[in-house]
């Protein structure tokens, strides 16, 4: 993103696995990337989509936020950072307070797969899809 002049980056669409974070989301409005289309809502930065509206000279250089998409790919895209903060981080945190807060649905099936170490990836993602809705 840093190499694209502001001038062609019109037409783009970012895609991501995971709703943007704040710092991301800074970098993609200095780009100007006029859309970003992601897989799954991070619970951790739910409201960060009301930025915007703090401060009326954002509002026109926000990019259109659509998300989450439909499917199995938000299902996947959710459970593998819930997998992470669940498993890689010593302590309760914010975030893992955050997860188990708002998805405990997905909170369990991490753990369910983290456990089965036997699990396939194509078997966990059918198995993740209904859990997330």
């Amino acid at each position: 993103m840093g190499r694209r002049s502001h001038s062609t980056s019109g037409g783009l669409t970012l895609y991501s696995t995971l709703e943007p974070c704040l710092l991301c989301t800074a970098a993609i409005w200095q780009c100007r990337i006029p859309r970003v289309r992601f897989a799954a809502r991070d619970p951790f930065w739910e409201s960060l989509d009301q930025v915007p509206g703090l401060n009326s000279g954002w509002a026109p250089r926000c990019p259109e936020r659509e998300g989450p998409l439909p499917g199995r790919l938000a299902a996947w895209a959710a459970a593998l950072p819930a997998d992470w903060s669940l498993h890689r981080t010593p302590a309760e945190t914010a975030t893992r307070s955050s997860y188990r807060f708002h998805t405990p649905g997905l909170v369990e099936l991490a753990e369910q797969l983290h456990l089965d170490l036997r699990v396939s990836v194509v078997e966990a993602w059918v198995a993740i899809s209904p859990a997330i809705r």
